[in-house]
């Protein structure tokens, strides 16, 4: 039986499914028709939630080409073994098919499957505007790609960021001759993403910090624990997500103990993305405090369910859990919050008041840096929110 399976398109649908080994262990395959005959490959891959986002990661690329020709029947594009880098042939590259595909395996292998995805959904984008397979990538003319693509989409600055990348990747890689970066010139000239017209950092003050706790807690308590921990590790909401009781050590009668940050889960396009490691691919060990502990010692852990934040899951039975879902506590209950409350704040916010708070504590920057996966420069200019940081000040 399919243990996860892409949607359904006019050429068919690509499976994940199981196959038993002779010792008993399921490994992941996908299955999927072409030219009117059954296909498969084996991932060798054990069946995990981890390796099943990556399996889906590949099933969606096998989708992606069947869709729009570029079905590689020797399957070699699709195999893992090829995701490791390797010195890219440089015979042949003259499309823009070719190049992306050449950077793309020089790159898999680091990238997270939430970057592979991005990948993707791009370069499906661009085929609205040109044909990746007969465009020559020496050729490209920024501007009029600029126009074809304002014509199908909004992203166009992020489909030039990744022609960008793969222009200097290839130079760098003796597959292009040294010429001016026109892809990054263009970028110039294009609106910004929000997050790069709005820099700036966006605290909750005590006052605030204090009424959105009071809000979940009295209208949403599901998450009021969510939240607060939020509040008190500055930890990405993706981390607390995938937060398992496997990270957690705590010893209640010496009140000590750490939390290992090193996995998260992330949403795209409404599907769930498994990842290891931290945003920067790092994992750490977080300090847990009193109040922290306390908060931890309130979340018992629940029989079937490795998650600390759990909710009950859509597909699974009665008393079941499954980890939180982000989209819905943010589409319906954050936004909620922030109307009642006359705020705007994001989600995200919540990081943004733990680091301004711990600085206006005292605490080392480096120190704070080095708790919350980050660097004393994106502190000082994407975190710390110096206006709200006199509130936290001791007042006298």
């Amino acid at each position: 039986m399919p243990v996860q399976s892409s949607k359904r398109s006019a050429v068919g649908t690509v499976s994940v499914t199981l196959k038993k080994s002779e010792s008993g262990l399921n490994y992941l395959t996908l299955r999927f028709s072409y030219q009117g005959k059954q296909r498969s490959l084996g991932l060798r891959l054990l069946d995990t939630p981890q390796n099943r986002a990556i399996a889906q990661g590949v099933a969606s690329q096998i989708q992606l080409d069947l869709v729009t020709g570029q079905f590689d029947t020797t399957l070699d594009k699709y195999r893992l073994e090829r995701d490791k880098p390797t010195k890219t042939n440089n015979r042949g590259l003259v499309t823009v098919e070719g190049y992306w595909h050449a950077y793309c395996n020089a790159r898999r292998a680091s990238w997270k499957e939430n970057t592979r995805r991005k990948i993707n959904e791009r370069y499906a984008i661009l085929w609205k505007a040109i044909n990746p397979k007969k465009a020559k990538f020496s050729d490209l003319n920024a501007i009029k790609l600029n126009d074809k693509l304002l014509k199908v989409t909004k992203q166009n600055r992020a489909i030039f960021e990744t022609l960008s990348a793969i222009h200097s990747w290839a130079i760098n890689q003796g597959l292009l001759e040294n010429q001016p970066n026109r892809f990054k010139a263009i970028l110039s000239d294009l609106p910004k993403h929000n997050w790069q017209q709005s820099p700036t950092p966006k605290a909750f003050n005590s006052e605030q910090k204090q009424k959105v706790l009071n809000w979940f807690e009295n209208n949403a308590f599901q998450y009021w624990h969510f939240v607060r921990f939020l509040l008190l590790t500055g930890c990405r909401p993706s981390e607390a997500v995938g937060l398992t009781w496997e990270q957690v050590t705590v010893d209640p009668r010496h009140q000590t103990g750490f939390i290992k940050f090193d996995r998260s889960i992330s949403y795209r396009a409404g599907v769930a993305i498994y990842s290891k490691g931290s945003k920067n691919n790092k994992s750490r060990n977080f300090p847990c405090n009193k109040e922290l502990i306390a908060l931890l010692m309130c979340l018992p852990p629940i029989c079937g369910c490795p998650y600390v934040f759990s909710t009950t899951g859509k597909n699974m039975g009665a008393g079941q859990k499954s980890h939180i879902h982000l989209p819905t506590l943010t589409k319906k209950y954050w936004k909620r919050c922030m109307a009642d409350l006359g705020l705007d704040n994001e989600l995200y916010s919540c990081r943004d008041t733990f680091i301004t708070e711990q600085i206006s504590h005292g605490n080392p920057i480096a120190v704070i840096a080095l708790w919350c996966d980050t660097s004393v420069r994106q502190i000082e200019t994407r975190y710390l929110d110096k206006q709200i940081a006199l509130d936290f000040l001791p007042k006298g």
